[in-house]
This record gives C-alpha cells, structure tokens and sequence, in this order.
C-alpha cells in the first residue's frame, strides 16, 4: 500500500518541552506546523478512496450536545460499571 499524503505530518519521534511544568504530563509536544490544506486533501482522498461510513459511524461523528457531569459528595446513587 501507498504511504498516505499526509504520513509526515505524525512524527514517530518528537520531543516534549517540559520548561516550568509540574507534572509529568504536563509538557507541551513540539511537532511541526501542519500545512492545513494538505491535511484537508488527504483526508479527502481517504474517504474517496476506503468503504463509505455506515449510518451509525455518519451519526458518530456529527457535532452534537455538549454533556457536564458532576460529582455531589452526599449523593447516595450507586452506578455500577460495564466493565468486569
């Protein structure tokens, strides 16, 4: 397979600025500037180019309602969780 158009654009090697962070997470990834329209011509091609989304993946990735959660201490509802 043809590498992709835009393969450059994600560096597998990058280094992270760490100057005056805290935490470890904290650091700012420093990466080229991207050439937008490139960006946007690639991921054109890629959706000519593979299977058309299904209903539910077209769904998936529209804007939708922005949700806020909260945690109130005194609250007695218990939710379990889905996973094992």
């Amino acid at each position: 397979t043809p590498s992709p158009p835009t393969l450059d654009f994600y560096p597998q090697k990058f280094d992270i600025d760490m100057d005056g962070v805290k935490v470890p997470w904290g650091g700012v990834t420093l990466i080229p500037f991207i050439n937008q329209q490139r960006l946007l011509d690639g991921m054109a091609q890629g959706e000519r180019g593979g299977p058309p989304l299904s209903e539910q993946e077209q769904r998936r990735n529209n804007f939708g309602d922005a949700h806020s959660y909260r945690y109130h201490f005194g609250s007695k509802l218990e939710v379990a969780s889905p996973m094992p």
